[in-house]
């Protein structure tokens, strides 16, 4: 298991409740984990709350965890930087706990997970499309996030509602420690490569700024170990399973030379060139 990087994750306050546990978390100011999520708003990247569960069970537990699944995550607030955030565990059965994340009183996130017990890894399921032949579509420019918060480099296939993505952790990720990186971060690879594959549809929209899009759902998202290398070549392939502007839904896996680590099904919101909020 990859030793826990530092997010910008500050605990305030920590408390038993009736059915788990109760931690107050401030999110700094310069919290690493805004680095290039939006250059110009700084937004905390939907991973980033969920990478916040792993650190926060390892709290409660006095060792380190690692999810093995997270499914009905509805992200329902954008968090800045500065934010008080309380954040509300409870087990609702071995290896698997419920948790609600709110700002004050108004609810910022909310589903379950279950932790990856031991460092056994099995074979997750790849999406398998048929695509035809297609010039690279490159993500510097197209979609809103930069360096090091961008991990998706460019499309190498794309058709009419499916995409396959080489993405990249960079060594230098705020959320990798010692070359590795947490598997969530598989999550955040298929939403930029929807955020990609959105811009190609539509044109390249070469001529304005990328428009800002939000992970806002992972309905299920299934990882087969603990962690990711950075500075290797990832591969990511998504499929459109529904839409409704401003609104998409995706298949996703995320493959490491050729085996699929990670699967699953996630929601996106796009923002209108009127409306960047």
């Amino acid at each position: 298991m990859s030793p826990s990087a530092d997010l910008g994750f500050e605990l305030v306050d920590l408390a038993e409740t009736s059915d788990g546990h109760r931690l107050v978390i401030r999110v700094r100011a310069d919290a690493p984990a805004f680095r290039g999520h939006f250059p110009t708003r700084p937004i905390l990247p939907g991973v980033a709350q969920l990478a916040l569960l792993e650190q926060a069970l390892g709290i409660v537990q006095g060792r380190p965890f690692a999810l093995a699944e997270v499914n009905g995550v509805r992200l329902r607030r954008i968090v800045g930087p500065g934010e008080l955030l309380t954040l509300e565990l409870r087990a609702t059965e071995t290896a698997v706990f419920r948790f609600d994340l709110r700002a004050e009183a108004e609810p910022v996130s909310s589903g379950s997970f279950r932790t990856l017990e031991t460092e056994a890894t099995a074979a997750s399921t790849a999406l398998e499309v048929e695509f035809g032949d297609r010039e690279p579509f490159e993500a510097e420019g197209r979609v809103p996030h930069t360096p090091p918060a961008r991990l998706v480099e460019r499309l190498i296939a794309w058709n009419g509602d499916a995409a396959r993505a080489e993405a990249e952790i960079p060594a230098d990720s705020p959320f990798a420690a010692a070359g590795r990186a947490p598997m969530l971060l598989a999550i955040e690879i298929a939403a930029q490569t929807a955020a990609l594959f959105e811009a190609a549809t539509r044109g390249g929209e070469t001529s304005e700024a990328p428009r800002e899009g939000y992970l806002v759902l992972v309905r299920r998202a299934q990882f087969a170990t603990a962690d990711l290398p950075t500075a290797t070549r990832l591969e990511a392939t998504i499929r459109l399973t529904g839409s409704a502007p401003p609104l998409a839904l995706y298949e996703f896996s995320v493959a490491l030379n050729g085996v699929a680590l990670a699967n699953g099904v996630l929601g996106t919101f796009l923002t209108t060139k009127e409306s960047p909020a």
